[in-house]
């Protein structure tokens, strides 16, 4: 179809001005950036490992002991500081972290998913005896990172 009508009027492209056709053309361009964008970031949210760590508890009276528990997908691998922790069909898992020292010390949980980033979560733990001879422990968050 040509931009001249059987009347002679131009089309609708023709009878622009430049800065209309340059306007035009930036708004296309800022459509096509966005769409990529968002297909971006739902590929990457996609591709990352699922971590959560539902639960981190004392099991012993000295607090020298934690049971670790948490979920992932299902068929990725965990490691709790180094050691293998073997999640079951439905991706949770559970790990007894034993012989806590006295002070702060850093708890890393790594998951991995077949063709999947990797996440990694560090967990500060930090256990003390109070000046009344009670033992106590405190949980905090430090750092997760994915590659």
């Amino acid at each position: 179809m040509s931009d001249d009508s059987k009347d002679g009027k131009k089309g609708w492209w023709s009878r622009q001005t430049l800065t209309a056709k340059i306007l035009i053309g930036i708004l296309i361009l800022v459509v096509i950036i966005i769409i990529v964008a968002a297909a971006s970031a739902i590929w990457f949210v996609m591709s990352v490992t699922a971590l959560n760590v539902t639960e981190m508890e004392p099991v012993s009276l000295y607090m020298d002991t934690f049971n670790i528990n948490g979920t992932t997908e299902p068929g990725a691998t965990v490691t709790i500081n180094n050691q293998s922790v073997t999640p079951d069909s439905s991706g949770k898992f559970s790990y007894n972290l034993t012989n806590i020292e006295f002070g702060a010390g850093n708890v890393t949980i790594v998951a991995k998913g077949t063709g999947k980033l990797t996440r990694t979560l560090i967990l500060e733990l930090n256990r003390s005896l109070t000046s009344d001879g009670m033992y106590q422990s405190k949980t905090r968050f430090v750092n997760e990172s994915l590659f």
